[in-house]
């Protein structure tokens, strides 16, 4: 059943990560000024992470090994931490609220987490047999 939450994960980031563009291209443009460069790259990295979460589900079902499920933890703790710390960042630094500019600092948690997950892949991939 791992492969289902995968596929529910991925179409759940899907939805807000396209959402989230949608809105940073248009409602959010003006509060974005200085900051619409962060925030198109937390779009990016969610986006791309989110495509990979939902390859995954099917290489986890034909190879339920635990490295490929690990990976998967990884990438969804990547999204809430790297894109999800640099939208509050974007955002609130546009609109003039200081009190959320240490969420960067939570940003490279983010970024390690995506990097492991790359890491699980591929030790899960080395693993199998053919």
């Amino acid at each position: 059943m791992y492969h289902k939450k995968l596929l529910i994960t991925a179409a759940l980031s899907g939805i807000t990560c396209v959402a989230l563009g949608a809105m940073g291209a248009h409602a959010f443009k003006d509060v974005l000024k200085e900051t619409l460069h962060t925030y198109e790259k937390a779009v990016l990295y969610q986006l791309m992470h989110t495509l990979a979460l939902f390859a995954l589900a099917p290489v986890y079902q034909h190879f339920p090994d635990k490295k490929f499920k690990i990976a998967g933890y990884f990438w969804a703790a990547g999204i809430l931490l790297f894109s999800g710390s640099l939208y509050i960042y974007a955002l609130t630094t546009g609109m003039g609220i200081l009190s959320f500019k240490w969420l960067v600092h939570i940003t490279p948690f983010g970024g390690m987490s995506f990097i492991l997950g790359w890491v699980f892949i591929l030790l899960g991939t080395l693993k199998m047999k053919n």
